[in-house]
């Protein structure tokens, strides 16, 4: 009887805790001593298997390859009635010069190209923008560009194709012009920012 109570006492209190969440399983053990039988209900818990799972992204390499530099633009004065060949970047009149910066007058001028050297005039496109394929598109001619008071066509900002003595092309942005203090002349020096496509 003693045992009876105790056995239910027992399985009580475990469905507490079953339903509390304590026990998993009830294991019965019996014990036998003499006369008397002993029931033991022990509760047992059996774990899940614990599960990681790891995922690794791919690795992602990414290469930016820089584009080859282009020619780079120089500035260059060349002075009144003074001669630049370009290929060479050297002044004064020689059978490789290009242009002659011509004064004809205080108020005349031109540039002229020399020793086989062509130019062509080019609009609608900004000085940055044209590369070679442009300038070896361009109408080239042997005619004097005006850059006088009267009739010029060239001024601040134009920019000047050549196709050099040495068959190179360049290009030319008329940067501006400086005046000449004694005798005065204005626009007596012109001023390029330049680059040559050798």
């Amino acid at each position: 009887m003693k045992t009876s109570r105790m056995v239910l006492l027992l399985v009580f209190c475990c469905a507490v805790a079953i339903a509390a969440g304590a026990c998993g399983t009830i294991e019965e053990t019996t014990t036998t001593t003499g006369a008397d039988a002993t029931t033991t209900l022990a509760p047992t818990t059996t774990a899940a298997p614990e599960t990681t799972t790891t995922t690794e992204a791919p690795a992602t390499t990414t290469t930016t390859v820089a584009p080859a530099p282009g020619p780079v633009a120089q500035d260059k004065v060349v002075k009144g009635t003074w001669s630049w060949d370009i290929d060479s970047d050297t002044d004064g009149s020689s059978p490789g010069a290009d242009l002659w910066w011509r004064q004809a007058s205080s108020t005349e001028r031109y540039l002229v190209p020399k020793n086989d050297a062509e130019f062509a005039l080019l609009s609608g496109e900004t000085f940055e923008s044209l590369d070679l394929a442009d300038l070896q598109a361009a109408t080239y001619s042997t005619d004097p560009l005006s850059a006088s008071d009267v009739g010029a066509v060239i001024d601040a900002g134009s920019i000047v194709a050549v196709h050099t003595t040495e068959g190179a092309y360049a290009k030319l942005l008329v940067t501006g012009f400086q005046p000449l203090e004694d005798p005065p002349r204005l626009k007596y020096y012109i001023v390029f920012s330049y680059v040559l496509y050798e």
